[in-house]
């Protein structure tokens, strides 16, 4: 529950600070920090669930969050927050959240970025009072070519407190994406990712996430955005025989507000649009 609060009024207080500096950038020419890129984003939506056993097939479920990205040339500093609705067909529970901290080194150039990225998630589990912690950390990378960008980032995520044994304990993980700009304001983005570790202190297994999103922006600094999430988890020794533990599919749709980078692609190549965290969110919050 503290951490719905925690979530709600961070939402709450990112998007009075994202109206404040609209304000601002309509009363002067200039914006007043221009090499200060923010970008802040909320969504809704609902989703799907199926898993091998049965107890997490929910037929339809909400999902609710957010997140902002605060970039300078060289660092950019990230949260992220997230509620799942009640996924477990044979209870009532609240169902579970997700919140996650990370900062990002880098290294600009004209047409590519590399950098380092760390940070930490906290999660609280469906079905459960229990909490677990996870710290990441990797390296990634952004090529810039005409209207395309393509990134990775490859990485490693561990348990670091809380109770962790029916989750991801530890393991290590690789992304892929690909964002195409139709215009300077209109663009698609693809991405995947993978992951292999352990579960509990002796099964290991995989997880995976992918989606597509569009976004447009209708009036600067406003743009909408449409996606579809999938995600899953499964934590067997043999993870090629066995049907997966956990598969959902989302769709989402959202609000973002830019300061300081006039279209999408700005934001994408000198902003806090080049990189995001990878998508833990499932894969660390499903007991």
């Amino acid at each position: 529950m503290c951490s719905k609060k925690l979530i709600a009024a961070s939402a709450a207080t990112l998007m009075l600070f994202g109206v404040s500096q609209a304000r601002a950038a309509d009363l002067f020419e200039e914006p007043a920090m221009p090499d200060l890129s923010v970008v802040m984003s909320l969504y809704g939506g609902g989703a799907i669930l199926d898993s091998e056993d049965g107890q997490f097939d929910a037929k339809g479920y909400m999902l609710f969050g957010g997140d902002a990205r605060v970039a300078g040339e060289s660092w950019q500093a990230e949260i992220v927050g997230g509620v799942i609705g009640d996924t477990d067909t044979n209870s009532s529970e609240e169902g579970s959240n997700y919140f996650a901290l990370a900062g990002h080194w880098m290294s600009r150039g004209p047409d590519s970025t590399i950098g380092i990225f760390g940070g930490f998630t906290g999660n609280g589990h469906q079905d459960s009072n229990d909490t677990s912690y996870h710290g990441f950390g990797g390296l990634e990378y952004a090529g810039f070519n005409g209207n395309s960008t393509f990134f990775g980032q490859i990485g490693g995520i561990a348990a670091i407190g809380g109770e962790t044994t029916s989750t991801w304990e530890s393991g290590v993980f690789g992304r892929g994406g690909w964002r195409y700009f139709f215009t300077e304001n209109s663009k698609v983005e693809i991405d995947g990712m993978v992951g292999w570790g352990y579960f509990d202190s002796s099964d290991d297994g995989v997880t995976g996430a992918w989606g597509v999103e569009y976004e447009n922006q209708f009036s600067y600094p406003f743009s909408a955005f449409v996606s579809y999430r999938g995600h899953y988890v499964e934590d067997s020794t043999n993870c090629c025989n066995d049907f997966p533990d956990a598969m959902s599919h989302a769709f989402l749709v959202g609000l973002r507000i830019d300061v300081n980078r006039m279209t999408l692609l700005a934001r994408d190549r000198t902003g806090a649009g080049t990189f995001n965290i990878p998508d833990f969110h499932r894969a660390v919050s499903w007991p």
